[in-house]
């Protein structure tokens, strides 16, 4: 994984794809990296399908939005 903040910029250009999976691509990179637009890229994504449980994209997308999740509700 590459930190530097021009990949994080290349993946959040990609958020605006047609193409789902592309934009599930970016938003995992990016919640990877934490990076802050997370958030927004989860959201473009949009509903994570319970069925694609075992991909790898949509477990560490629930997986980043829980920590969130918990950080917020101990603060």
């Amino acid at each position: 994984m590459d930190p530097a903040p021009a990949v994080a910029d290349a993946l959040a250009a990609l958020l605006d794809e047609d193409d789902r999976i592309v934009r599930s691509e970016a938003a995992f990179g990016l919640s990877r990296r934490d990076d802050p637009r997370t958030g927004r890229a989860i959201e473009r994504v949009g509903p994570l399908d319970p069925a694609c449980e075992h991909d790898h994209r949509a477990r560490g997308l629930r997986e980043w939005s829980r920590r969130k999740k918990n950080a917020t509700d101990e603060a």
